[in-house]
């Protein structure tokens, strides 16, 4: 479930390091994207912020100003 799954991640985001906040709200990456044949388990899971999760998606790296 998905309490489990949020117990199962860092405090901080595996991407750029920094602790989640209230600002800085921890998302749920796969690792390898499930379109590229990534399993949606634990083991392909990681918690990144927002501000990563937005560089990490193609169509909003040009919007991204942080």
């Amino acid at each position: 479930d998905t309490l489990s799954l949020h117990d199962a991640l860092p405090i901080c985001c595996a991407q750029c390091g920094k602790p989640f906040t209230e600002t800085r709200r921890r998302v749920v990456d796969h690792i390898q994207p499930v379109s590229k044949g990534g399993p949606n388990a634990l083991k392909n899971l990681r918690g990144i912020c927002q501000n990563c999760d937005a560089l990490n998606t193609p169509h909003l790296r040009k919007q991204a100003s942080f």
